[in-house]
C-alpha cells in the first residue's frame, strides 16, 4: 500500500473512533437471566415430560445502526422476560401403533420501556422479535414386525408441526411493521418404509 493508502486508513479508524466515543457507550452490562424447570414421568405405556421457565434480563443488549451508516453499536435496554410451559410426551397405545407430539406456549415480552440512543422509544409489553408464542409438534407411528414372515417391519409415520407469528427484527417489533412479521406456519408430512434386521431400509 502506499503511504497515501495508509493515511486515509488511518483518518478512517480515527473518524470511526470519534464517532463510536460520540456515540455509544462501550461499557455495557452483561445480561443476566435464570431458569426453572420442572419434570415428571409416568407409567411404561404413557411418558410426559412438563417443563415450566422463566428468562428474565435485566439489562437486555440490543443494537442499534448510528450516523454514519457503517456504525453501529451495542447498548443496554430495559428489562424483558421468556416465560412458558412446554409439555412433551410420548404414548405407546399398542404394541405396533405410537403417538409423539409436544405443546410449547410462551409470552416473551420486553417488561419496561426502552430509549434508544435516537431516541425511538420501544414500549414495555412489545413482544420480543424471532420468538413465537405457540409451537405444536405431532408424530404418529405404525410398525408391523416381522412383515409377511421377513426378518424385517413395514412401518408408516405421519407428522404435523405448527410454529406461530412472529416478528422479523426488533425494528419490526417498533414498527409495527406488518410486512415484517414472518406468519405462522405449519407443515404435515406422511412416510413410510421398510426397515431390515440387518438395519437397511
Amino acid at each position: 500500500a502506499t503511504r497515501a493508502d495508509v493515511a486515509g486508513l488511518r483518518r478512517l479508524l480515527e473518524a470511526m473512533e470519534r464517532a463510536w466515543r460520540s456515540n455509544v457507550n462501550r461499557a455495557f452490562d452483561l445480561n443476566r437471566s435464570f431458569h426453572q424447570a420442572l419434570c415428571a414421568q409416568s407409567g411404561n405405556r404413557l411418558l410426559l415430560n412438563v417443563s415450566a421457565f422463566m428468562m428474565k434480563w435485566d439489562d437486555i443488549q440490543l443494537n442499534e445502526s448510528l450516523s454514519p451508516f457503517w456504525l453501529r453499536g451495542t447498548f443496554n435496554g430495559g428489562k424483558a422476560e421468556q416465560k412458558g410451559v412446554e409439555v412433551a410426551g410420548e404414548f405407546n397405545v399398542t404394541e405396533r401403533f405410537s403417538l409423539q407430539g409436544s405443546v410449547f406456549m410462551a409470552d416473551p415480552e420486553f417488561s419496561e420501556d426502552t430509549i434508544y440512543p435516537d431516541e425511538t422509544v420501544l414500549e414495555a409489553g412489545s413482544e420480543m422479535p424471532v420468538s413465537p408464542k405457540r409451537k405444536y409438534w405431532l408424530n404418529a407411528e405404525y410398525e408391523i414386525p416381522n412383515f409377511r414372515a421377513s426378518n424385517g417391519s413395514l412401518w408408516w409415520r405421519a407428522s404435523y408441526t405448527y410454529q406461530g407469528a412472529t416478528w422479523e427484527g426488533i425494528q419490526a417489533v417498533i414498527d409495527q411493521d406488518a410486512n415484517l412479521r414472518i406468519p405462522s406456519w405449519s407443515t404435515t408430512s406422511a412416510q413410510f418404509g421398510y426397515t431390515s434386521e440387518a438395519g437397511w431400509e
